[in-house]
C-alpha cells in the first residue's frame, strides 16, 4: 500500500514538473519574441517576470516532491505538500470559474450588458462604420478580391464599389477618425485577436451586407464568416465547459495526492 501511495505522489510530482517546465519554455519564448505578446511594453516585462518566477518555483517544488517521496524525507514531502495544496486551490478555482464565466460574461445582450467589455466592443465596432468610405478609403487590393473564395460574386461587386486607396489603411484603427483614447485603442487590439482567431467581424448579428469586411484585422483576408459577439459567446460556452471538466479532474487528482502525502508521512512502516 505504501508503494502505491508513493507511486501516486510521484506521478503527481512529475505532472507538476512538466507544467513548470512548459511554463518556463513559454515564458522564455515570450521574452525572445515580443511580437507575439504585448510587444516591448512594461506590462509585458512584469507579466513575463512573474511567470518566470512562478514557473521556477513550480519546478523547484516538484523536484523536492520527487526527491522527498523517493528518499522518504518528511520535510521535503511537507514542502511539496504546500505546492500541491496551492495547485489544488488554483485548479478548483479554475474549474468553478470556468463554469460560472459564460453566465457572468454575457449578461444582457450585445449592446447593453453588465459586462463593460461587451458595451465597449459594440461601441468600438460602431466607430468603424466609415471604414472603406470617402471618410477613410481603405487599402483593400483588387487581387485580394479576385483571389477570395469567401465573397460571392455579388458581394465582390459590392466590395469593389467601396472607396479604396492604394495607400489606405488595411485596418479601421488606422483611419484618422478612429478614436485615440486608451479604452478604444486597447479594445481594438483585443478585437483584432478575436477576428483573427474566430474569423468574425462586426459585433451584433445582422445581415451579411454589414459583415463584408474585417475591421480590426487585415481587410484583405476576405469575408468574415461570423459576427463576433455570437462567435465569442459560442467559443466561451464550449471551451469553458471543457476547461472546467479538466480542471475538476486535475483538482480531484491533486486532492488524492494530498491524502497520499499525508499517509506516506504517517505510515506505520516509517516509524
Amino acid at each position: 500500500m505504501l508503494a502505491i501511495m508513493k507511486g501516486c505522489s510521484s506521478i503527481g510530482a512529475i505532472f507538476i514538473l512538466i507544467i513548470g517546465l512548459a511554463m518556463t519554455g513559454v515564458t522564455i519564448y515570450g521574452y525572445f519574441h515580443p511580437e507575439y505578446f504585448l510587444d516591448n511594453t512594461e506590462q509585458r516585462n512584469i507579466i513575463l517576470g512573474i511567470s518566470m518566477g512562478a514557473s521556477l518555483l513550480i519546478v523547484l517544488g516538484s523536484l523536492l516532491g520527487i526527491c522527498g517521496v523517493k528518499k522518504g524525507n518528511s520535510a521535503l514531502i511537507c514542502v511539496f505538500q504546500i505546492f500541491v495544496m496551492v495547485f489544488f486551490v488554483v485548479f478548483l478555482g479554475l474549474g468553478i470559474g470556468s463554469e460560472l464565466l459564460p453566465g457572468s460574461m454575457f449578461q444582457g445582450n450585445c449592446t447593453i450588458s453588465d459586462n463593460k467589455g461587451i458595451e465597449e466592443a459594440y461601441q468600438a465596432y460602431n466607430s468603424t462604420l466609415q471604414f472603406c468610405t470617402p471618410f477613410c478609403p481603405c487599402g483593400l487590393k483588387n487581387e485580394s478580391i479576385d483571389a477570395s473564395t469567401t465573397w460571392s460574386d455579388l458581394q465582390k461587386t459590392t466590395v469593389r464599389a467601396m472607396t479604396r486607396s492604394v495607400n489606405g489603411p488595411v485596418k479601421a484603427s488606422g483611419c484618422s477618425f478612429f478614436p485615440k483614447n486608451d479604452t478604444v485603442v486597447n479594445m481594438a487590439g483585443v478585437l483584432e485577436a478575436v477576428e483573427d482567431i474566430l474569423d468574425c467581424s462586426m459585433w451584433c448579428n445582422g445581415t451579411s451586407d454589414i459583415n463584408l469586411l474585417y475591421r480590426f484585422s487585415d481587410v484583405n483576408k476576405g469575408k468574415p464568416q461570423k459576427f463576433c459577439y455570437d462567435a465569442l459567446k459560442d467559443a466561451v460556452n464550449s471551451y469553458s465547459h471543457i476547461i472546467g471538466i479538466a480542471a475538476f479532474a486535475v483538482s480531484t487528482f491533486l486532492l488524492l495526492m494530498c491524502l497520499c502525502n499525508i499517509c506516506i508521512c504517517c505510515h506505520p512502516e516509517r516509524r
